[in-house]
């Protein structure tokens, strides 16, 4: 599946999601986050899983699902980014 593609049905989950959002549940105040990182990250143009607790960018690094914390696979040491697109920028495609 192509990117646009992917982009359309996480975009379709996060409308169905807004439906049923009720905004002092904090169970679904993540949900809609990571749904929302997902895309963001996909708009990006990275090769994306989504796992358990976060996703898996380039088979490289591990973004966390809700906080802005990032790792390298196989490292415990965690790192904050201050959004997607730095983060894209600095570290998966090496621009300084």
């Amino acid at each position: 599946m192509d990117n646009k593609k992917k982009i359309k049905t996480v975009k379709n989950k996060l409308k169905e999601f807004e439906k049923l959002t009720v905004p002092t549940q904090n169970r679904l105040y993540r949900k809609r986050i990571r749904l929302e990182k997902h895309i963001q990250l996909l708009q990006e143009g990275v090769g994306v899983k989504a796992v358990t607790n976060g996703f898996i960018v380039n088979g490289e690094f591990f973004i966390g699902a809700v906080n802005n914390r990032w790792r390298a696979m196989g490292k415990n040491k965690w790192y904050y980014y201050s959004n997607i697109k730095e983060f894209v920028r600095k570290y998966v495609r090496n621009e300084a």
